[in-house]
């Protein structure tokens, strides 16, 4: 993930929070309501960014597991 994509994610994750703080008092059916209402992030359109993450995770997962295999050869 380059940095300006981690920055926007930051900002993005604490306008939410932030959101979230002043609903406080709100019913569980108000806030899924204003959460479903938005146009650029409606719940059921995540395939995108779901696949981006796999994509992300799978490759970590793989750096870490090449670094393990190296060190043990390494050991032996």
């Amino acid at each position: 993930m380059g940095e300006t994509r981690k920055g926007r994610l930051v900002e993005d994750v604490y306008k939410e929070v932030s959101e979230w703080s002043r609903m406080e008092g709100c019913m569980v059916d108000e806030l899924v309501d204003k959460d479903m209402s938005r146009q650029h992030r409606r719940w059921l359109d995540i395939e995108v960014d779901a696949y981006a993450l796999g994509v992300e995770l799978e490759s970590q997962i793989f750096d870490s597991l090449v670094k393990e295999v190296v060190a043990e050869i390494l050991l032996f």
